[in-house]
C-alpha cells in the first residue's frame, strides 16, 4: 500500500460513470459534473477524512446519497470505490468489495445502514479476512434480519 493517497480525477469518474450508463443500456449524460467533483474533493481532506478507511467510506456513501444529480449512484458508488482501492494498491480487497457491497449499497441508500455500519465493513473488507460475529450481528439487526 502507497503512504500517499491517490485520488481519482474528475475526467476518470465521468468516464467510468459514462461506462456504466453504456453498458445498463440508458442514454444520458451526467446530471451535475460538479456535485460529484465536490464529492472527490470532499475526501482529500485530512481533518475530516484522516485515513484511507474514511476517505472510501465518504466516497462511497456521498455518491451512493446522490441519486438527484447523478444517474446510477448505487452502481458508480460502487465502480469508484473499486476504482480508488485499486489506486491505493488494495486490489486484493476489490473482488470482495464488489461481492459484498453489492447489497450494502442498496441497504444504504433505503438507510436501513448508516455510515458508521459502512465504515465498519469497510475497515473490515480492507483489514480483515472475515467479518467478525459481532459486525454480522450488526449487519443483520440494522437490515431487520
Amino acid at each position: 500500500m502507497n503512504n500517499k493517497i491517490v485520488y481519482i480525477e474528475l475526467a476518470k469518474a465521468i468516464e467510468l460513470h459514462n461506462w456504466i450508463i453504456d453498458k445498463a443500456g440508458y442514454v444520458c449524460e451526467m446530471k451535475e459534473q460538479d456535485g460529484l467533483d465536490s464529492i472527490l474533493q470532499q475526501i482529500k481532506n485530512d481533518g475530516d477524512y484522516p485515513e484511507f478507511k474514511h476517505k472510501l467510506t465518504q466516497l462511497v456513501c456521498a455518491i451512493n446519497e446522490s441519486q438527484e444529480i447523478i444517474e446510477d449512484s448505487k452502481r458508480l458508488s460502487i465502480v469508484l470505490g473499486c476504482f480508488f482501492l485499486e489506486l491505493n494498491g488494495y486490489d486484493y480487497v476489490v473482488f470482495d468489495f464488489v461481492r459484498e457491497m453489492e447489497n450494502i449499497i442498496v441497504w444504504l441508500a433505503q438507510k436501513r445502514i448508516n455510515k458508521e455500519l459502512l465504515s465498519e465493513i469497510i475497515e473490515s473488507l480492507i483489514y480483515e479476512e472475515y467479518y467478525s460475529e459481532e459486525l454480522k450481528l450488526k449487519i443483520a439487526t440494522a437490515i431487520g434480519f
